[in-house]
């Protein structure tokens, strides 16, 4: 989705599929998958060109720890999925470690992201150039930072619950941290 680009150059081939499982919304708009439960998920079977380097770098971009899975934000699973032709293979897929769910994330129910996406752009989306580079300046200055920047972007990133007030200077909020790991 928001990184398919990190892979483009890597894929041998794509197809559509389906595994059973439990998708969730997350505040900030974006889907995760969870290996736990029955709705039938649509997805993508990608098959990359063989790259021990290229694993690596999915895992570490995923949050994945060979070493110590239960810390990992995503876990690296063996899944079911059943291709487009009626073809059922196993593959390795990134689900969200379910220690890792925010309480906040809405389960869809049918499970089908692409239409809730169509339905509800993720939030990174609404947000304009000066909101993400608000939003960077924040994340990238220390705590006693002040980062002065326009009261109107401010105001609106406060609305939108991505932003703080903390009386003299503004703040990024769990969401506002969330949102900046996608802009």
């Amino acid at each position: 989705m928001v990184h398919f680009g990190m892979v483009a150059n890597y894929i041998k081939s794509r197809t559509s599929a389906e595994t059973k499982g439990s998708v969730y919304r997350l505040e900030v708009g974006f889907p995760v998958f969870i290996l736990d439960g029955e709705t039938s998920v649509p997805g993508t079977v990608i098959e990359l060109n063989e790259s021990e380097m290229l694993l690596k770098i999915l895992d570490e971009y995923h949050g994945y720890s060979p070493q110590d899975p239960k810390r990992s934000l995503h876990l690296r699973q063996e899944i079911k999925a059943k291709l487009a032709d009626g073809t059922e293979i196993v593959t390795n897929c990134y689900c969200l470690n379910p220690a890792k769910l925010p309480k906040s994330a809405k389960l869809l129910g049918d499970g089908d992201w692409p239409k809730a996406l169509k339905e509800q752009p993720p939030m990174v989306g609404t947000l304009t150039e000066r909101h993400i580079c608000y939003i960077k300046k924040l994340s990238e200055s220390s705590r006693r930072d002040t980062v002065v920047y326009p009261l109107d972007v401010c105001r609106e990133l406060e609305r939108m619950q991505i932003i703080v007030d903390k009386g003299r200077r503004f703040s990024l909020t769990n969401l506002g941290k969330e949102i900046c790991r996608f802009v």
